[in-house]
């Protein structure tokens, strides 16, 4: 069934707009629109017309380049439903940092604070974005509106329709060198690096190494009162906020503490030189055998592009992902049985 002429900008502009935000380069969108805007008049001739992308964006100077930021409360004015609030009873988020490379080429990199709400399957969305070269080299710069925004929402909750809500942030997910980072800790290969526990690293064979498993567990309390002071680097701006717990509130990456790191090594072990490693014919019969099997993985599995084991230093952690949870567990019993 054809659609009427009058319900034609209804369709076609919202889908030429989420398309044009998923990855399309500005010219590619730009090309397009000015081939069919002769067909459709309605459309405009640039992706930023398409947009409705600002002139001129109000920015911050801080430390190591521009902050621009849009706040929690206007994404949740956005997001917040009476069903939602129904069925939590409070606004819980979730919070992700990270960093991102603008090129290939380019030294200058965004620093997106992106927030999820709780039990919402859409995407996260931009609280706050710095760009600038490298990393924020003033942590009390780059969260000072953050913080003092979570803090107000804390004390003094969310308003939603007459009524005031509970707020709360539930998780910061960072990777490990960013959470050395913000929580003003040790890094990632230092002899107190563990986030978990209080045990001392041992430094073997070029690398440091945790053999002790029984140490003392780390509690937000600890933290706190910098019981281990070796831990700590300084004083995190996250600490300010009330109710922050710095150890229970962040999580572990398992993208690379597993599927990058233990998976990664593991294949080494197998495909490089050391007391481990498979005959070339055994290699052969592995890497055939991942890539039959990988032939018949369902779409389920995301970015799942194997090829052959002699380039496994190039797999992506969706792979490695595949590999440890389904594929090997299969596979590996066509080698010998001491693997």
């Amino acid at each position: 069934m054809k659609m009427p002429p009058e319900d034609i900008p209804d369709y076609l502009v919202p889908k030429l707009q989420t398309w044009a935000v998923k990855g399309v380069s500005k010219s590619k969108v730009d090309e397009l629109l000015k081939i069919i805007s002769n067909v459709f008049d309605f459309l405009p001739l640039t992706s930023r017309g398409l947009l409705h992308t600002p002139r001129h964006t109000e920015t911050d100077i801080v430390e190591g380049g521009e902050m621009w930021y849009k706040g929690i409360s206007p994404n949740l004015e956005i997001r917040l439903s009476d069903s939602y609030l129904i069925k939590f009873g409070q606004v819980v988020i979730d919070i992700g940092i990270d960093g991102i490379p603008l090129t290939e080429s380019g030294v200058n990199d965004f620093w997106p604070i992106m927030e999820r709400l709780e039990g919402d399957l859409n995407d996260p969305f931009v609280i706050g974005v710095m760009c600038g070269p490298g990393k924020p080299k003033s942590l009390d710069d780059y969260l000072r509106k953050f913080c003092a925004e979570v803090l107000e929402l804390t004390e003094n909750g969310v308003e939603f329709n007459g009524n005031t809500y509970p707020f709360k942030v539930r998780h910061y997910i960072l990777d490990a060198v960013a959470r050395s980072q913000f929580k003003c800790i040790s890094g990632h290969s230092s002899e107190k690096t563990c986030e978990k526990c209080t045990v001392q690293g041992v430094y073997f064979m070029k690398r440091e190494t945790f053999a002790n498993l029984d140490c003392p567990l780390r509690t937000d309390e600890s933290f706190s009162a910098r019981e281990d002071p070796a831990h700590h680097s300084g004083t995190s701006p996250l600490e300010s906020i009330l109710h922050t717990k710095m150890v229970s509130q962040f999580r572990l990456d398992g993208m690379h503490l597993i599927h990058l790191g233990i998976m990664k090594r593991y294949l080494k072990q197998l495909l490089s030189k050391g007391p481990w490693k498979l005959h070339w014919r055994n290699i052969r019969v592995l890497s055939d055998a991942i890539l039959y099997v990988s032939n018949y993985l369902p779409r389920e599995f995301a970015r799942c592009n194997f090829f052959d084991l002699k380039y496994f230093t190039r797999y992506k952690a969706t792979e490695f992902r595949a590999l440890l949870l389904y594929i090997l567990l299969v596979v590996l019993k066509l080698l010998p049985e001491e693997y």
